[in-house]
């Protein structure tokens, strides 16, 4: 799951709101918005826009999840960079 799924699914779910509900709001189909949750894909600044509207939200609190783990990589991101694949012999 992407961070911006994550926080998306979060404040989705805090609300008690559908995916049918939040697709409805911002004018795409529940599909759409389940594989954004879900990482599939990811979602244009545009969408990212609608989607904090719908949740009452500041976009910030949709990325700011994202921006963290940039910034602050935790234990399995160190372990497997970017990049990087596993060589076995």
């Amino acid at each position: 799951m992407t961070p911006h799924g994550a926080a998306i699914r979060a404040l989705r779910e805090a609300r008690g709101l559908s995916l049918g509900r939040i697709a409805d709001l911002i004018g795409r189909h529940r599909g759409f918005l389940c594989r954004i949750e879900s990482g599939q894909r990811g979602a244009s600044p545009d969408t990212l826009h609608r989607i904090a509207t719908a949740l009452d939200v500041p976009v910030a609190a949709i990325t700011r999840e994202m921006t963290h783990e940039l910034e602050h990589p935790g234990p399995a991101d160190l372990a497997h960079p970017a990049g990087a694949t596993d060589r076995r012999p």
